[in-house]
């Protein structure tokens, strides 16, 4: 079969192949996935009919891809661009630790206990750009039994989340966010309503909608 039918098949169900990692990577989850037909057709059957998908189709076809399983892909290099098949997060970079080995994460919970356990430093010192960076992240997969390495990538979307301490509670941590214009949806004045949206009617008191 030709490169481009093969390529096409793929994409009927919502799959692509990355090079040079060999990677399987699902376009509606935006996750590597692990090798082999039974887990794939499992997979795509999660958003999409597979009654005219063949196992042992499938199967054949997957094999001439010689795919890597999720549990053998190393991260990329930190700075690396962003690749649109995958998620992109918010997240952090421990500006305390080695460069080959500095501590990355999605989550301020892990990023608060990294550096009070390996740096010495308490959630309400903690500071951005002296103590940890703010960057943005990809993994081949973020979830489930596969939970990958994130590296650091280069991205158009700009992340000012911050955090900073509410004074009203001491060793507590409130998150702010300032969006750009576009992303902010304001809520007209006026007697209370629910608004249409493409997930259900929601309450004006919902100030901003975010734009994945």
């Amino acid at each position: 079969m030709a490169v481009e039918k093969r390529v096409a098949l793929l994409d009927q169900w919502g799959l692509k192949v990355v090079n040079p990692e060999q990677a399987l990577i699902c376009c509606h989850y935006q996750n590597a996935l692990r090798n082999g037909a039974d887990y794939v057709l499992q997979h795509i059957a999660s958003h999409q009919s597979v009654e005219s998908i063949g196992r042992d189709h499938l199967e054949r076809h997957l094999k001439t891809f010689m795919l890597k399983d999720v549990a053998q892909l190393s991260p990329r290099e930190d700075g690396s661009p962003r690749d649109p098949l995958l998620r992109t997060q918010p997240g952090y970079a421990c500006r305390h630790c080695p460069i080959s080995s500095r501590c990355r994460t999605s989550s301020d919970q892990i990023l608060f206990r990294h550096l009070s356990s390996q740096h010495g430093i308490l959630r309400r010192q903690a500071r951005a750009t002296r103590d940890y960076d703010r960057v943005s992240l990809q993994c081949w997969a973020s979830g489930g039994v596969y939970r990958c390495q994130w590296w650091i990538v280069h991205s158009t979307v700009s992340y000012s989340t911050s955090l900073e301490l509410d004074p009203s509670r001491p060793h507590k941590i409130r998150r702010t966010q300032t969006l750009p214009a576009k992303q902010v949806t304001k809520i007209p004045e006026g007697p209370r309503q629910l608004l249409p949206t493409p997930a259900g009617p929601i309450l004006p008191n919902l100030l901003l909608e975010i734009h994945a």
